[in-house]
């Protein structure tokens, strides 16, 4: 809609998402802003005229082809096979608080898998020195990125995890400085796995990044966070009773609106 004040403006259930005085910077922005995630938006059929006079508009929101708890069995299945050594790497995408960590945590327990044996887990930021460090002291294990979105900002920390990603039968990573470090070599074989654990949408993931692994997104809509949530009620460990945590979830979906977020951790709460 064009506004009085010159304004280009697309809403979804009456909210304003996203308006520009310009009608493509409005497009070309939706699904960057923090309401276009929230509410999915991420297309929009233009049905203005040439005078921009409104004819009427449509916000599609965007649908995933499988439900979320096929998505969720798709992603237990993959960090299967990396685990197994079948798959060297798995990218898993999706907003904050939708149990990525804690299905990925889950799936490790199941095989016996116990860090720092077996795996180790980067968490939150680091230097593109710090991640090349962590990947050359467990070159021969799997490599869990958690949370590390920074390092797609840093065009020097995105290069060591593409090499880290790479599908090629050897993969030599390389950290080439005019001033060499006493303690690590300038380049290594990487013979390990990598899960790498983003909070972005999965159209805001770095091209380069989703063609050296395979993707799994799982993004949800309310009704697909509810209908995860009673999902997994039963494996959240806790002193309630199945009863009570099914009743602290009623009110948590009657109270969505009100609350300022909606999601696993939410429940968890």
């Amino acid at each position: 809609v064009k506004e009085s004040n010159g304004k280009y403006v697309i809403t979804f259930d009456g909210v304003k998402i996203v308006s520009s005085h310009s009608k493509a910077a409005t497009i070309a922005r939706l699904g960057t802003t923090a309401k276009s995630i929230k509410y999915k938006v991420t297309d929009f059929i233009d049905l203005t005229d040439e005078k921009d006079e409104v004819r009427g508009g449509k916000i599609q929101l965007k649908e995933q082809r499988f439900s979320i708890d096929q998505r969720f069995t798709f992603m237990e299945q993959l960090v299967n096979m990396v685990v197994g050594g079948t798959m060297k790497s798995l990218i898993i995408t999706g907003e904050p608080g939708t149990g990525k960590t804690f299905t990925v945590t889950k799936q490790l327990e199941k095989a016996g898998m116990l860090p720092p044996r077996d795996y180790a887990v980067i968490k939150g930021f680091s230097t593109p020195k710090a991640m090349y460090r962590a990947l050359f002291e467990n070159q021969d294990k799997l490599v869990i990125f958690d949370d590390c979105d920074s390092i797609l900002k840093d065009l020097t920390a995105l290069n060591i995890l593409k090499a880290a990603l790479d599908s090629y039968g050897k993969r030599t990573i390389s950290w080439l400085t005019e001033r060499e470090s006493e303690d690590l070599p300038t380049s290594f074989e990487f013979k390990g796995q990598v899960l790498f654990i983003s909070n972005l949408p999965l159209d805001r993931m770095n091209s380069a990044i989703m063609s050296r692994a395979f993707t799994v997104d799982v993004s949800m809509t309310m009704n697909e966070k509810v209908e995860r949530m009673r999902k997994i009620l039963p494996d959240i460990n806790c002193d309630l009773s199945e009863g009570d945590k099914e009743e602290c979830l009623d009110l948590l979906v009657e109270l969505q609106d009100d609350a300022i977020e909606f999601n696993l951790r939410t429940l968890l709460k």
